[in-house]
């Protein structure tokens, strides 16, 4: 039966809402801002803070101590309020949802002179300092709020380090061939190649020096995605154009292989195997997939 004009809408509304991001701006050491539970796309009987304050600090831990931001708890007749206040660091970094730990947005707090006079500041003194990069996974929607260095930063520096893990490295391979290497898996021989008549092929499983060439065709793409947004301010913004030159030769590294809009199910397979055969805490596969749902 096909759904209906309304009903079709609806699933529309549904999608739209599910895929807001929630961005929270706060002056640098200004008045508190206050967070409403209602933004951070709670749902259910109970959407104050009565029900979800605990689950929210856990899930932003260490988000809002890399920004040292004070966490402010005060309450009226009904329910419990929550405040956050920016305490000397300026940045931006994820926000996640209460209930599922997701990514829904960020939380960036803003210089009290304003992004253009750090821009200055550091170009005066000849670059002598640069801005320390928070390791946190890309803040989806807030390319508005602050300069292109500040996201791209901490994504180069990611990519950088996946790019080395993606290869060349040993690999285990599954193959069927005419010539035996590795290990002969003589059960899968015995119930498919023997059984059908295929004598001649052997499931092999061995180790071989090879390169994630997927996983290169997607840093590739998010690659070029930091490339043309950094690219729109290297021409006034010195920080900007050193990383896209750093970006520039990435993508020199990268030069056979074709970019491809990565896939988020892809993704999550690639990161859950990386976590299992790598001590690495720092994958990288956050900042891709950070650019892919704002190109989603």
């Amino acid at each position: 039966m096909p759904k209906s004009k309304s009903s079709s809408m609806k699933v529309k509304l549904a999608d739209r809402r599910s895929r807001r991001r929630c961005l929270l701006v706060l002056p640098d050491q200004g008045s508190p801002v206050k967070v409403s539970p209602l933004d951070l796309g709670i749902e259910g009987r109970d959407r104050s803070w009565n029900a979800h304050a605990d689950n929210f600090i856990r899930a932003n831990e260490s988000y809002l101590r890399a920004l040292s931001l004070d966490v402010i708890f005060s309450s009226n007749p009904n329910e419990l309020e929550i405040s956050l206040k920016g305490n000397g660091v300026v940045g931006a970094v994820p926000l996640r949802a209460p209930n599922t730990h997701h990514i829904i947005g960020g939380i960036v707090v803003r210089p009290r002179f304003g992004w253009r006079s750090i821009g200055s500041l550091f170009s005066s003194i000849g670059w002598s300092a640069s801005p320390e990069m928070l390791n946190c996974p890309l803040v989806p929607g807030s390319a508005r709020e602050i300069p292109a260095w500040v996201i791209a930063g901490p994504a180069v520096a990611q990519l950088t380090s996946l790019l080395q893990y993606s290869g060349p490295r040993f690999r285990e391979v599954t193959e069927v061939r005419s010539n035996p290497r590795g290990q002969i898996r003589w059960h899968e021989y015995c119930s498919k190649q023997a059984a059908t008549g295929n004598l001649h092929l052997l499931p092999c499983e061995f180790s071989d020096l090879d390169v994630d060439h997927q996983l290169r065709r997607y840093i590739r793409w998010a690659l070029e995605k930091i490339r043309s947004d950094l690219g729109v301010c290297r021409g006034t913004d010195l920080f900007a154009l050193q990383l896209w030159e750093k970006v520039e030769a990435l993508i020199r590294v990268l030069s056979s292989i074709k970019p491809l809009l990565p896939d988020h199910r892809s993704l999550d397979s690639m990161q859950r195997t990386l976590r299992q055969q790598s001590s690495m805490t720092d994958l990288g596969f956050e900042a891709i997939d950070g650019f892919s749902m704002s190109a989603d």
